[in-house]
This record gives C-alpha cells, sequence and structure tokens, in this order.
C-alpha cells in the first residue's frame, strides 16, 4: 500500500515517472519507482522512523545543470537523499537538524537546494556531488 505517491517530467520529455512511498512493516520507509501500469520499477530504502514534522516526503526538483531532473527524499533522521529519474541512487548526506522543508530553485543559472529547518532557510548549491 502506498501511502504518498507523486509524478513529474524528470526527464523534459513529456512522459511522467512516478515515485511513491510505502511502509512494508511499521517504521518502516522504502521509496518506490511506478510504472504506468502500477509495476515496481526500481526501490530505495530510507531511514527507519517517522518524520518528527510535517515535510513533503518527496520533491520532484534539480540540483544539476545538465541530464534529467531528480528524487529528493528527507529522511526522518534529518538526511538528505537524492536519486535520479530512474530511482539509481546519486547522493545523500546529514543536515544535521530536523527538515521542515526542501525545494530547488534556479538562482543565476544554478540550481540549488533550499533547505527549511529550525535554524531558518538556506540555499546550497550542488557541485561535483558535494554542496557548496
Amino acid at each position: 500500500m502506498l501511502h504518498w505517491i507523486v509524478t513529474a517530467d524528470l526527464r523534459g520529455d513529456g512522459q511522467l515517472s512516478w515515485c511513491g512511498l510505502t511502509a512494508p512493516k511499521p517504521g518502516d520507509n522504502l521509496a518506490i519507482g511506478i510504472s504506468p501500469a502500477g509495476q515496481e520499477l526500481w526501490n530505495y530504502p530510507l531511514p527507519q522512523g517517522g518524520q518528527p514534522r510535517p515535510i513533503e516526503p518527496i520533491i520532484a526538483g534539480r540540483i544539476t545543470r545538465e541530464g534529467p531532473g531528480q528524487w529528493i527524499l528527507p529522511g526522518p533522521d534529518g538526511s538528505i537523499h537524492f536519486l535520479a529519474a530512474d530511482g539509481k541512487p546519486l547522493d545523500k548526506f546529514n543536515y544535521g537538524a530536523p527538515l521542515q522543508g526542501l525545494a530547488t530553485v534556479e538562482i543565476d543559472g544554478q540550481p540549488v537546494l533550499v533547505v527549511s529547518s529550525d535554524s531558518g532557510l538556506e540555499a546550497l548549491k550542488v557541485e561535483q556531488g558535494a554542496a557548496k
């Protein structure tokens, strides 16, 4: 059973990619890619537990200039996970504070990850797999 689902044209080709969240057992968090026919294409386990604050659990965005967009998934432990449109893990890091929100924007032609936490709002430019 899915408890969240998001669709987005991550490849820019007019075809929607689908990402959902499920909990195979209490406390588990599993992101899954879904075909238009409802079949599981890939899965990615997230850290166990529940989010300490309400937060959008799947963000479709862009943290790279080139190629398709990405799925961005906040973990309940303050981690942030980046998956390619096809579910391939790209990167992850621990933010160090409970997350309240995530978004991607473009500033001066550069993709930026915006993170909201108790500390406020922070914009992180991602280069070669590392946040700046």
